[in-house]
């Protein structure tokens, strides 16, 4: 999970929160089409073309991206939040973690408890193994580490198939990487090759680095 500025919402969506009921009405006519992809590109550009929550890439450009519009706090829990622009990610299709996997396991969680990568700092929650990637808590302290074991547990982060397989990779490349004795430079010009890769924080992380360092 990477921190990204949402910035401000889309014109069109607080038009359509001020004259419809409900989020299902967007699909009923092109306007409302016009709508959700005003969403999903402003989304995708905010978080860099990644998930929001797991941080694979969604595709290249928002025309061809394999994701959904996501909503935090789910549409049939809180219908009064579906238009909020503080509630919508754009997420992964995967239905082993994150949006899909929330909703359609219906994990029950407090918001207050959930890490959101609009309004704060994951790197300040999470850490990595450096023999395969492996997700876990950080425990600076019993708030910081009880909030980020159960993010992990209600987009099921650490569990998924995909998810591991991906940290794996990058633990092995990052770990031929180090045995190479690197210099300062080469750490930093190893890490903006790989900054448009899949979870580009696990890299820097496991480097030492901060993803703020390889922010345009």
């Amino acid at each position: 999970m990477r921190s990204f500025e949402r910035g401000e919402e889309p014109v069109s969506l607080r038009k359509a929160r001020k004259e419809l009921r409900r989020w299902e009405d967007l699909s009923e006519n092109e306007r409302g089409i016009a709508v959700k992809n005003d969403v999903r590109r402003t989304l995708f550009k905010a978080q860099r073309g990644c998930c929001a929550y797991c941080e694979t890439r969604l595709g290249k450009s928002v025309d061809d991206c394999d994701a959904h519009i996501e909503h935090l706090q789910r549409r049939a829990d809180k219908p009064q939040l579906a238009f909020d622009w503080g509630n919508i990610f754009l997420s992964c299709n995967s239905r082993e973690s994150c949006g899909k996997y929330k909703d359609e396991k219906r994990v029950k969680f407090d918001v207050a408890d959930f890490v959101d990568p609009s309004r704060e700092d994951p790197q300040d929650f999470f850490e990595y193994s450096y023999n395969d990637g492996q997700i876990f808590a950080k425990c600076t302290n019993s708030a910081v580490k009880r909030r980020a074991e159960e993010t992990i547990r209600v987009l099921n982060l650490d569990r998924s198939r995909k998810l591991r397989s991906i940290r794996r990779r990058i633990a092995l490349i990052v770990a031929d990487f180090i045995a190479t004795d690197p210099s300062e430079d080469s750490v930093r010009s190893f890490l903006t090759d790989y900054k448009d890769s899949d979870c580009f924080s696990v890299y820097c992380f496991l480097l030492g680095r901060r993803t703020q360092e390889f922010d345009e």
